[in-house]
């Protein structure tokens, strides 16, 4: 019996999970990265906000971190400052099936307790 030919059909039809697996794999790399690198950019702008009190230096790290105003809204209330985020990720395999992007909401909130600066999540509403 010839057991070559068997595994070549079944290298031929272990292709496409492969290739579907790697897809998937880069996809979900490039919406990790863009999550986290936004979520810093807004951590960082939180922080700038509670040292100088002013909130044009909070727009200005989001801005100047590739922001656009479109995609975040600020709300300052009681000493507390929530930055709200709705960005996309480019897909790159996800395009095969029809996904030109991804969404992204990250909501934080930064305040200042016992002279220490603290920022956490919120729920994105």
């Amino acid at each position: 019996m010839n057991k070559k030919g068997q595994t070549l059909i079944f290298f031929v039809l272990l292709i496409p999970v492969f290739v579907t697996l790697m897809a998937v794999i880069v996809d979900v790399g490039v919406m990790r990265y863009t999550y986290q690198n936004t979520k810093s950019i807004v951590s960082d702008g939180i922080r700038m906000y509670l040292k100088d009190k002013d909130i044009a230096t909070l727009k200005e790290v989001l801005e100047d971190n590739g922001l656009e105003k479109e995609e975040y809204v600020i709300k300052e209330e009681d000493a507390k400052v929530l930055v709200t985020v709705h960005t996309k990720a480019e897909a790159i395999f996800g395009q095969i099936i029809g996904f030109s992007s991804y969404d992204i909401d990250i909501s934080l909130v930064g305040f200042e307790e016992n002279e220490e600066i603290i920022i956490r999540k919120e729920e994105v509403s």
